[in-house]
């Protein structure tokens, strides 16, 4: 049976949309975000070089480009939810282990950075293959009109779960080892990221312990998998998307619209954490923790409800433009920072404020902007081989991400902080500008009454 036999269909389970929605994509954004974000944290606390690093976790990132190839076998073996418990129980071991592995290895921050990358392969394999189930549950059991509807909460779901790690992880690490958490390889920092890592790994098993109850169980195929099936599945899968309409441009769209974000994701960490006299902010970690996970998670969360909703009313063409402006333009305030380091040594709280405004800012920004990316995905999976296409564009966004986050520290070692952020603005900006009244988007879809 083919998934274009596979409709969306609330009947296949007894559970609801709210159930199970906002927890499947909450938990998506976790290990996504230690991986994206968090472990440059991690890094520098390690003491490993920006360029190493900004390397590391670009290829920690391929899973997520390269998930389109074992997403046919997601589709025809098991259950959805089958693949997505255990690869969270995988996950789960996967950070256990981490946090096992870095007091083994004194305080050598190469040997940290070797040890540790066993179980972030694991965790890394592990979360991009729960991602494609979990995206493949919201495309067979909700309707298209309840995928633009849920779309927006759904992106805020998951950014609950990014800030999570992103804001709460990283305050934890500074309330755990205190002054010392700006001190790399001091004993309490390496204790504090044993704690985080603890930390996320009950957070796994809590989250899987319920997802176990509340994912629905889609049905299992009629026929039986083989190798030539798998194989001839995923030819299809390929084939049909590269026969959508425009779909050369939509490709381009998808890999270049996150370029700015990309590089300011990987770079920011360092920004706010190294001293003045090296262009950087000098902020202490739990002061940084506690921006993004306060100011950060109100302006990310309204941002992504309010950018549900404006494409609910007017569509996803009415939107592309503007939120491909509002998603660059707030960085213009981290040129500023650039331009005056000293701020918050200077201004003392007035100055953690205005960084905090920066950040909250260009936090909702991100959220109100990126429901138009998520809702261009849905757009381009519409119709045969869902979950597989949705697969493809999610591997590439994951694309989009590994190419800056690769650059961006030499980018910055060559440009200095204040240029990198202009950098930053024109790449983020300029080609999605060019390329989004390519890609022949129907006027009336996102819109709640559309069809």
């Amino acid at each position: 049976m083919s998934e274009s036999n596979v409709q969306p269909c609330a009947a296949a389970s007894t559970r609801k949309a709210w159930q199970w929605v906002p927890t499947a994509y909450f938990y998506q954004a976790i290990p996504n975000t230690v991986m994206q974000s968090l472990i440059v944290y991690f890094y520098i606390a390690m003491n490993v070089d920006k360029e190493v690093s900004g390397i590391a976790v670009s290829l920690l990132y391929l899973p997520w480009f390269i998930k389109p190839l074992w997403g046919p076998i997601v589709d025809i073996l098991k259950t959805k939810k089958w693949w997505a418990m255990w690869m969270t129980i995988i996950v789960g071991i996967g950070f256990t282990a981490a946090a096992l592995l870095i007091p083994m290895a004194g305080v050598d921050s190469t040997k940290i950075f070797v040890y540790t990358l066993i179980p972030f392969i694991l965790i890394v394999l592990s979360a991009a293959t729960y991602d494609v189930a979990s995206d493949g549950m919201y495309m067979i059991n909700l309707t298209p009109n309840q995928q633009s509807i849920w779309v927006g909460l759904r992106s805020t779901a998951f950014r609950v779960g990014w800030l999570l790690v992103d804001g709460g992880m990283v305050w934890l690490v500074g309330a755990v080892a205190g002054a010392a958490a700006n001190t790399p390889l001091s004993p309490e920092n390496i204790w504090a990221w044993q704690v985080v890592f603890y930390a996320l790994a009950a957070i796994t098993f809590v989250t899987a312990a319920y997802n176990f109850w509340a994912f629905p169980q889609d049905p299992r195929r009629e026929t039986t998998a083989t190798a030539s099936g798998i194989i001839k599945e995923f030819g299809s899968s390929i084939v049909t998307f590269m026969q959508k309409p425009n779909i050369v441009w939509g490709i381009l769209f998808l890999v270049m619209y996150r370029a700015g974000e990309a590089q300011l994701l990987q770079i920011l960490p360092s920004f706010f954490t190294e001293p003045v006299s090296a262009g950087g902010l000098e902020i202490p970690v739990a002061a940084q923790g506690l921006i993004k996970g306060t100011i950060g998670v109100i302006t990310l969360i309204i941002g992504g409800i309010f950018g549900g909703f404006a494409i609910a009313r007017h569509g996803l063409r009415f939107w592309l433009l503007p939120m491909i402006l509002i998603l660059n333009l707030p960085n213009i305030g981290y040129i500023l920072l650039a331009m005056n380091p000293e701020v918050v040594g200077e201004w003392g709280t007035m100055g953690l404020v205005a960084v905090g405004t920066v950040v909250g800012l260009g936090y909702f920004g991100y959220g109100f902007s990126f429901t138009s990316y998520t809702m261009y995905m849905v757009y381009v999976s519409r119709g045969t081989f869902a979950t597989s296409h949705y697969a493809i564009c999610s591997g590439l966004m994951a694309l989009s991400l590994i190419w800056p986050k690769a650059i961006s520290g030499f980018t910055v070692s060559w440009l200095g902080y204040e240029a990198f952020f202009w950098m930053v603005i024109i790449v983020g900006t300029l080609p999605s500008v060019l390329l989004y009244r390519k890609l022949g988007v129907d006027k009336d879809f996102g819109k709640a009454t559309g069809k």
